[in-house]
């Protein structure tokens, strides 16, 4: 019987006393010393999903990720986009698809190394106008298609409580 495996990627260190992490899912929070991708897509050229970065513990997270049941994703929408550490998180995962691309619902996106459907599960809090949480969840749906997850759910919530599925006030998705 397989264990399932959930990955925190969350820009608030609150959220790690808050959140009943199991010893098997991996908790993402900003003092992990995260840095920034460089660009050179070794972690699909040279090194399949694994990025050449050393020195921050998420150089083999795209290995653990196609490996996982669900990523959880906690932020603030920041212009209607993820926070500047989760981007950044997001970033160093590209390895997690393939560098060629194919023709999936009339669209060009990345072909896929994982085939199962992950879920993806956001949380937002913090201010936001109507205008950053539109194109936030554009870009929410932008990321569901091109990693090949569920459909995605995006829930506003106004405290750190994800095992009773987040103090939602508005469901933005």
């Amino acid at each position: 019987q397989n264990k399932i495996m959930k990955i925190y990627i969350c820009d608030n260190k609150e959220a790690e006393e808050k959140f009943k992490i199991k010893k098997e899912d991996i908790l993402i929070v900003p003092d992990n010393n995260i840095k920034n991708c460089i660009g050179c897509f070794s972690c699909w050229t040279k090194h399949p999903m694994e990025c050449c970065i050393k020195g921050d513990n998420i150089n083999k997270l795209p290995e653990k990720i196609i490996k996982a049941d669900e990523i959880i994703i906690i932020t603030k929408i920041k212009n209607g986009c993820y926070s500047s550490f989760v981007k950044k998180v997001l970033e160093r995962i590209i390895g997690i698809v393939k560098p060629y691309f194919t023709i999936r619902d009339k669209e060009i996106h990345h072909k896929l190394i994982k085939k199962e459907k992950l879920k993806l599960n956001v949380f937002v809090y913090g201010e936001s106008t109507a205008l950053e949480e539109k194109i936030f969840q554009s870009l929410c749906k932008r990321n569901q298609k091109n990693l090949n997850t569920e459909d995605i759910k995006i829930r506003k919530i106004t405290a750190f409580n994800y095992e009773n599925g987040g103090d939602i006030i508005d469901n933005i998705s």
